[in-house]
């Protein structure tokens, strides 16, 4: 998992004065890593869950994991690193869903 910050306008806030937007100004936080990695196999109609600190939460930010698929590595015996695709998780929706969990509890 990797934490970005999402760049550029936000059209969805007023703009300060004199500037043509309101710029995301939010900063990724660094997450370290541990110095060995694996691969784990998702069979098909299964999910992974994992934990996302709240503070990679916050606004303008967006956790991502990489991922391939089988057909693309396994032909493959060393290099597991491409193709990789991402799938986004985005702030916006993260906390919608967050507020909907807290409200039915």
């Amino acid at each position: 998992m990797t934490v970005e910050a999402e760049t550029g306008c936000d059209f969805h806030e007023v703009a300060p004065s004199g500037q043509p937007c309101k710029f995301r100004d939010a900063v990724a936080p660094k997450i370290s890593r541990p110095g060995m990695m694996s691969s784990v196999f998702i069979p098909s109609g299964k999910s992974l869950i994992f934990a996302v600190r709240r503070e990679h939460l916050k606004k303008y930010l967006r956790v991502f994991v990489l991922y391939s698929y089988e057909w693309e590595t396994a032909e493959k015996t060393t290099n597991f690193e491409e193709p990789r695709h991402r799938v986004y998780f985005g702030w916006f929706k993260l906390e919608a869903a967050l507020k909907i969990h807290v409200n039915e509890n």
